[in-house]
């Protein structure tokens, strides 16, 4: 029985391992593929249209509202 315990926290770890590894190699994978989406002054940017909406157009009313000119840019993307 002590033989059986033994093993099972070797697979465990094993296990742990190996999902750690899985884990670091998605995170390589993803931030090969993105790229940062920062905002500069004078840009143009579309603004979701959820909050100004006075009215709902229904399901094919339009999502985004502009273009619109960014006038100031935070650091934290905002």
């Amino acid at each position: 029985m002590r033989l059986n315990l033994d093993l099972l926290q070797e697979i465990r770890e094993t296990a742990a391992i190996r999902e750690a590894r899985y884990k670091t190699k998605m995170e390589q994978y993803y931030n090969k593929k993105v790229f940062p989406s920062g905002f500069r002054p004078g840009e143009f940017m579309f603004r979701r249209n959820e909050a100004s909406r006075v009215e709902d157009q229904g399901k094919l009313g339009p999502k985004w509202e502009g273009p619109c000119r960014v006038v100031e840019a935070h650091e934290n993307g905002s």
